[in-house]
């Protein structure tokens, strides 16, 4: 039937799909939630383009 190295290989597909399938059903699971998924604070316009000064400025050294 399946020689060793095709016997390996489905089986790392199907730990990998079985890995793939718990974080869909996680996503789900928090999506669902009534308090939903919570995302990071919105930064000002003024917070983000004083980063990227500092960013550019690292860049040029």
């Amino acid at each position: 039937c399946l020689g060793e190295e095709n016997f390996k290989t489905r089986d790392r597909l199907l730990k990998t799909l079985d890995i793939l399938t718990l974080i869909v059903l996680d996503l789900c699971k928090r999506r669902t939630k009534p308090d939903g998924i919570i995302y990071p604070g919105v930064s000002s316009e003024e917070e983000v383009t004083s980063e990227k000064k500092i960013e550019n400025s690292t860049e040029n050294l």
